[in-house]
């Protein structure tokens, strides 16, 4: 176990915060700590001679708690009488919203409150078998992550100086921009909510099975042989599936819920396979010649589906014209409406970002190639020449379809 505790002074005080001492990364928490844990355990079993069992167990978690200032007070609601802030339960939903003044170092919380906590386990069992110039191994690898999170994101507020500024006459300067914020006169606002509480939970397993073959062919040549087929079943919540926006309703689908299936008819496949082959040939006593061709599938864990509408609701609210304001600080920011979840179909407003995936998931793969000659020169030096080359196919990324 491997616990870190760290404290950072806000730039600005305890009340109106700041970046600590790096206002650059925006990262500055007031009070950052939790631990990583690691474990694991193996067992072998020699049968015979020419045969082997073994198995691995591992598990790996990192636990993270990051604090903003006054993280145990509702200092936007109850202190400075702003509506709308602090939404939520104390302490993920506390502290002193985020105000940014253009060319000036944010005040108020540099980062909200959260809660990470990203455990994984990973089970792997293999049988070995010597027969003749033969090596064979077979196996199977199961592994399972967790994570729970959550995070409220801060109250923001922008001031750019648009709201102080003459039509017509010149453009906003740093002046205007603290004259906004002087006024409460904001030009852009930021909401946003963690509906699912206390905890927002995805789960996914992935498997494989996979058989090598090492033979020694001869005295110079070695081929080593073998495929994986690995499956990566649907991400879904502790309790129901995901919550997925479909393309062709224009709705976004709430797995479990209603007529609704858990994988929100998401098609994953059955699995895919990954062959590898790795050739060793010995030219003479000084010059060995390798080649190896693989291939790897994309590990895509549809972690993104983790914050998607309305497991998580964020607003933004912006000025109407560069020369009036979105709002003030005295009428704050409206409260963020969370829809009625029991249908299991619901729209998707027209201000909110989500992501997707499609019905069908055509899951990548990575190519790699290798190829490298070694030579003996001589006085104990070995000469390396090599080329390796990876392809990817159909990578994931993201794409705005909007």
């Amino acid at each position: 176990k491997q616990p870190y505790y760290n404290f950072q002074q806000p730039i600005y005080g305890e009340v109106l915060g700041g970046s600590a001492g790096f206002p650059q990364s925006g990262a500055g928490n007031y009070l950052q700590h939790g631990h990583g844990v690691t474990m694991s355990g193996s067992v072998n079993y020699v049968a015979s001679p020419t045969l082997v069992i073994d198995g691995t167990f591992g598990y790996v978690s990192s636990h993270q708690l990051l604090f903003p200032n006054k993280f145990n007070e509702k200092y936007g609601l109850d202190t400075l009488k702003i509506p709308g802030s602090n939404q939520g339960p104390l302490p993920w939903a506390g502290g002193v919203p985020n105000f940014r003044i253009s060319n000036y170092v944010p005040m108020g919380m540099s980062y909200p409150a959260l809660e990470y906590k990203q455990p994984l386990y990973e089970y792997v069992a293999n049988v070995s078998k010597i027969k003749g110039a033969h090596s064979i191994r077979v196996g199977f690898d199961a592994f399972y992550q967790f994570p729970d999170h959550i995070e409220l994101r801060d109250n923001s507020y922008f001031f750019d100086g648009s709201s102080t500024i003459r039509n017509g006459g010149p453009g906003a300067n740093n002046y205007n921009a603290v004259a906004d914020f002087v006024l409460g006169r904001h030009n852009n606002a930021y909401q946003w909510i963690q509906v699912l509480q206390p905890y927002l939970k995805m789960r996914w397993w992935q498997y494989a099975v996979y058989a090598r073959d090492q033979w020694q062919v001869n005295r110079k040549l070695t081929l080593n042989y073998g495929t994986r087929f690995e499956r990566y079943p649907y991400a879904y919540r502790d309790h129901r599936g995901a919550e997925r926006y479909d393309v062709d309703t224009d709705r976004v689908l709430i797995g479990g819920l209603g007529n609704v299936p858990k994988d929100q008819g998401v098609d994953v496949g059955i699995g895919r396979f990954a062959p590898r082959l790795g050739i060793a040939y010995r030219a003479n006593e000084r010059t060995v010649v390798r080649l190896g061709y693989g291939i790897s599938i994309d590990p895509d864990s549809f972690r993104r589906l983790r914050d998607n509408y309305p497991a998580t609701v964020s607003s933004t609210f912006n000025a109407p014209s560069t020369l009036e304001a979105a709002g003030t600080l005295r009428t704050g920011i409206p409260a963020i409406v969370v829809p009625s979840l029991d249908s299991g179909i619901i729209t998707l407003p027209s201000a909110v970002n989500t992501n997707t995936v499609p019905t069908k998931f055509n899951r990548g793969y990575i190519q790699s190639f290798n190829g490298t000659v070694q030579r003996d020169i001589g006085m104990g030096f070995n000469l390396n020449i090599g080329y390796v080359g990876t392809r990817a196919i159909r990578q994931t990324a993201l794409v705005n379809i909007n």
